[in-house]
């Protein structure tokens, strides 16, 4: 799957040949190095959930219930590291795929009520189901909660391994859809990006300095919404200070401590790059004379993992067991929100975005 990539890189793509505005190359680069094969990434591991998905419901025992979990686990990854790409085709009203993949806390009653049913569960029939139905979140429910023994639980003709069938080519055909969207050989959503404000060009954003602000401000709302709803919520903190663990992502795997860094990890590889010379916002800070935002940065990033590794997992326990380690970790990510919304915003002359996210 990665052939595309050849045809959409900087050295093989059109734009890149003409093109001398940096912000522009950032936007390429950022695109086709990170964003699109983070994409491929997820579409792949889904593959393999899916694979590993056929095995436990035609052996169901406990090491294919491992394998099932793994792989759920892993396809987590790179979706949770492009989650800050919560614009264009990610809330675009026909796909929705946001929303399809990644509704969350999942709703045990309302996933209860679909396996209760009687309709027959496969791809088309999850596809027409409510955005609380779909979705890694139900998948994780599915594979990490349940009585009985494991070939009780997922019976090859049973209702449950039916639905995580479908849930599974259900979220990879969702997955496909947001890749070909970004992918520049076919939707080429990057080019509203890439050729923001270009003449003559029929692209979402009126200026270079908009799609820049976009991301930016992506970048911050990312961290801002780990600190409000995936950290601050789950410790109590709408809710008079009464903890809500039944509020965390990924609560039945334990996963949620791991889907803050692998949210943390996308905003690392747009501030600071895979490497020093890859594209990245620190490169291009530094070639407007901000040398010193890259350390700080650096500093930054390094500073809110090792508070979110303070956190004794899981997250729904820490913040009953050890509240204080859950805050300090809220306190340490509003630096990092504050560098970027505050510092790199003024250093590239932009204005940071209203969050959509605000009030939900």
């Amino acid at each position: 799957m990665l052939l595309f990539l050849c045809g959409a890189t900087a050295a093989c793509g059109p734009v890149s040949a003409v093109e001398t505005d940096t912000r522009r190359l950032l936007m390429e680069g950022l695109g086709n190095e990170v964003w699109v094969p983070t994409y491929v990434e997820f579409e792949d591991r889904m593959d393999d959930l899916k694979s590993a998905l056929k095995t436990l419901c035609k052996e169901p025992d406990e090491e294919a219930l491992e394998a099932a979990q793994a792989a759920w686990w892993a396809a987590r990854a790179p979706w949770k590291r492009n989650e800050l790409l919560g614009f264009g085709p990610a809330v675009d009203l026909e796909l929705r795929a946001q929303t399809n993949i990644d509704f969350w806390p999942a709703r045990p009653s309302t996933i209860d009520a679909v396996l209760a049913g009687d309709d027959e569960l496969n791809e088309a029939t999850v596809s027409e189901l409510g955005a609380s139905s779909r979705g890694l979140p139900v998948l994780e429910y599915l594979l990490y909660s349940g009585e009985g023994s494991v070939e009780d639980r997922f019976a090859p003709d049973g209702q449950r391994c039916a639905y995580a069938k479908g849930l599974a080519a259900d979220t990879k055909t969702q997955a496909t859809a947001l890749r070909k969207a970004w992918d520049p050989e076919f939707g080429d959503y990057l080019s509203n990006l890439v050729s923001a404000g270009r003449s003559g060009k029929d692209v979402e954003f009126r200026s270079i300095d908009l799609a820049l602000s976009e991301v930016v401000s992506r970048l911050a709302f990312t961290i801002e919404n780990i600190r409000g709803d995936k950290l601050g919520n789950v410790l109590g903190t709408r809710s008079g200070g009464t903890p809500q663990p039944d509020s965390a992502e990924s609560r039945f795997s334990s996963r949620s401590l791991e889907d803050i860094r692998d949210n943390v990890r996308g905003v690392e590889l747009v501030l600071v790059g895979k490497k020093k010379t890859s594209e990245s916002l620190s490169v291009y800070l530094e070639s407007l004379g901000h040398k010193e935002l890259r350390s700080e940065l650096r500093a930054a990033l390094d500073a809110s993992y090792e508070s979110l590794d303070a956190i004794t997992p899981p997250l729904t326990s820490a913040v009953i067991d050890d509240p204080e380690a859950v805050q300090a970790a809220i306190d340490t990510l509003r630096e990092l929100q504050t560098l970027i919304q505050v510092d790199v915003i003024n250093a590239l002359g932009l204005t940071l975005t209203f969050n959509d996210t605000d009030g939900d």
